[in-house]
C-alpha cells in the first residue's frame, strides 16, 4: 500500500491526479461510446472492416492490414484472415490457456508459473478488443517464458532415486 501512495504522490506532483486519470473519468461519466478513440473504432473502422470482410468467403488468407488497413482488433484481424475458423482457434487456444491457470490454482502445490499463464490468458482475452497483442514479440516471449516455467515447475515435482531414471512421465 505503501508504494501505491508513493506512485499516486508522484503522479500528484509530476502532472496531477485529474489530468492523470483525465480519460477514465470521461469515459465513465459520458460512456464508452463517446470516447473518441472507441467510439471511432465501433462507428468507422470495423464496419469499414467488416464490409470489405464480406468479399472474402474463406477469409483473405493474408495479412488483413494488407487488406483493410487499419483494424486495431486481434479478433476482427483473425475474421478478416481466416473468418470463424481463425477466430475459433484463437478463442480455442485462451480458453485451453485459461483452464490450465485455473487447474493451477486448483493444486495443492504453488505453480508461480499457471498463475502466469492465468494473467497473461485474461490480458489477452480483452486486450485483443482494442489491439493484437498476438503480433507483439515481447507478449510471445512472455506467454512462451510461462508455458516454459509452468512445465519446469511440474516436472520438478518428480524425484526418482532410481540409478538411471531421469524422471516420470
Amino acid at each position: 500500500i505503501a508504494a501505491l501512495a508513493a506512485i499516486l504522490a508522484l503522479v500528484e506532483s509530476t502532472v496531477g491526479i485529474e489530468q492523470a486519470f483525465h480519460r477514465f473519468t470521461r469515459v465513465a461519466e459520458s460512456g464508452l461510446l463517446a470516447d473518441l478513440s472507441f467510439g471511432s473504432r465501433v462507428s468507422q473502422i470495423w464496419p469499414a472492416a467488416l464490409s470489405v470482410a464480406a468479399e472474402y468467403p474463406f477469409g483473405s488468407l493474408i495479412s488483413a492490414p494488407t487488406v483493410v488497413g487499419l483494424i486495431d482488433s486481434g479478433y476482427l484481424t483473425y475474421y478478416i484472415q481466416g473468418k470463424w475458423v481463425f477466430v475459433a482457434s484463437v478463442v480455442l487456444m485462451l480458453a485451453g490457456q485459461l483452464a490450465i491457470g485455473f487447474w493451477c490454482l486448483r493444486r495443492p502445490q504453488f505453480l508461480p508459473g499457471g498463475l502466469m499463464l492465468l494473467f497473461v490468458s485474461i490480458y489477452l482475452a480483452l486486450a485483443m478488443v482494442i489491439t493484437n497483442p498476438l503480433r507483439m514479440p515481447v507478449v510471445i516471449a512472455f506467454v512462451v517464458f510461462a508455458f516454459w516455467k509452468l512445465r519446469t515447475e511440474v516436472g520438478s515435482r518428480f524425484v526418482c532415486f532410481t540409478p538411471g531414471a531421469t524422471s516420470r512421465p
